[in-house]
């Protein structure tokens, strides 16, 4: 664990923020629930590797780079080509190809679970769900499940746990916006929204239902 730096003992309703980079360790002295709320940010690494699953999707970067063509040794690999290298590189990361890579390997790593899933072994079908709502329930984001967007020349981006979601109407998007904005949603709110979309969104574990009572 390394030097200790502080050492606290926490009543009931205390906060303790500990700060990034410090591991920490906890010991209950007493019969008691406690919780911990991380704000993980994701690693140049992880961006690292998405955007090269992302490159290799793209054929125009498969084509041999020009380099400097001055004489040398040939087992010598020059300064000078490593510059060129790298000036190539971070052009193309500058570029709108580069923004459009990088705006979704960050997408796609900030949206992916920690965690797996737990889904509700039974849920309701699609008849349910809109009566359900019709009668006064909320259709609400579920957290356990990463949802975001992001805001593109071309429109609106949708991420899923790690994965895009393409296919969805202008309706769609914008209920899931505003879901993801944290928003509770009336039935009148998503009568624009196929029904059988609602019920593969509550499927999948992006959304749940809180019943009126």
């Amino acid at each position: 664990m390394g030097e200790l730096i502080f050492d606290e003992i926490l009543e009931a309703g205390d906060v303790l923020y500990v700060p990034p980079k410090l591991s920490h360790f906890g010991v209950a002295q007493d019969d008691c629930l406690t919780f911990s709320f991380g704000c993980r940010r994701p690693n140049l690494m992880q961006i690292i590797d998405s955007v090269a699953d992302i490159a290799t999707n793209d054929s125009k970067l498969f084509i041999p780079m020009l380099l400097p063509q001055a004489l040398q040794a040939s087992g010598e690999l020059q300064a000078d080509s490593i510059a060129a290298i790298k000036v190539q590189l971070l052009e193309m990361l500058q570029s709108d190809r580069g923004d459009d890579m990088i705006r979704q390997a960050v997408s796609e790593v900030v949206s992916k679970r920690q965690y797996d899933a737990l889904m509700p072994e039974e849920t309701l079908d699609t008849d349910e769900l809109m009566q359900a709502l019709s009668e006064g329930a909320t259709l609400q984001a579920d957290y356990s499940n990463r949802l975001l967007y992001s805001q593109t020349i071309d429109g609106t981006v949708l991420y899923a746990n790690g994965q895009r979601i393409d296919g969805l109407d202008e309706a769609a998007i914008a209920v899931l916006v505003r879901l993801t904005n944290g928003e509770a949603l009336q039935h009148s709110d998503v009568t624009d929204v196929d029904a059988y979309d609602l019920s593969e969104w509550l499927e999948n574990g992006w959304v749940w239902v809180d019943i009126a009572e």
